[in-house]
């Protein structure tokens, strides 16, 4: 083989090589950029779901606000007559049939004190009784008035029937107009204990 043919080839061999080695990096080069693409599109997609779950966490947080209850203020609608007054439910009773008599009253706020003065107005429970305090709460459940008063509450000269209507008297008056199921009755801290009844740490009264 004369010099100039072995010239030659070792010319296309390189030349070859060259080729081939473009294309790999060419090839190379396409695959990075498709990759980096790849990558783009997996974190836009990674951000927009992350969007979202801050959208979704957010309206469920305005949700929950939306559910949270404002006692005071959901008692005001509900005791409001179709003139937009205020008023407050309580009741009476009768000694003889044992039966209670329901009334409506006016009122510039609704309160426990309020409902308290309407029944020592009435007789039903003892001057100077007053309410030491009181919110509406949900234990277990259950929609309860937690109420706590003086020891003026407490009639001893009253007899058993008597003293059983006082307290249905007062417990309805407290669970119609401020929509419970059931009242916590304390006096002075302590569950109620009169002359003829008694109740345990933490008994309701349920009445109505």
């Amino acid at each position: 083989m004369n010099k100039k043919l072995k010239i030659f080839l070792a010319t296309g061999l390189i030349a070859a090589s060259t080729f081939t080695l473009v294309g790999c990096v060419n090839n190379s080069d396409k695959a990075v950029k498709q990759n980096s693409k790849n990558e783009e599109q997996v974190g836009k997609q990674e951000d927009s779901k992350e969007e979202n779950k801050d959208t979704e966490n957010k309206d469920k947080d305005k949700d929950k606000d939306s559910k949270k209850e404002d006692p005071k203020k959901n008692n005001d609608a509900k005791n409001e007559d179709s003139s937009g007054k205020k008023s407050i439910t309580y009741y009476t009773y009768d000694v003889d049939s044992e039966k209670l008599k329901e009334h409506t009253k006016p009122s510039g706020e609704i309160s426990v004190g309020n409902v308290i003065d309407a029944l020592v107005n009435e007789g039903i429970l003892q001057k100077g009784t007053k309410v030491n305090k009181a919110k509406v709460e949900e234990m277990n459940g259950v929609r309860t008035l937690v109420v706590d008063v003086n020891s003026k509450f407490v009639n001893f000269d009253q007899g058993s029937t008597q003293e059983l209507l006082q307290l249905k008297s007062f417990a309805d008056s407290l669970m119609k107009t401020f929509k419970v199921k059931q009242v916590l009755l304390t006096v002075e801290g302590k569950p109620y204990s009169g002359g003829h009844i008694a109740f345990n740490e933490g008994e309701m009264l349920t009445f109505k």
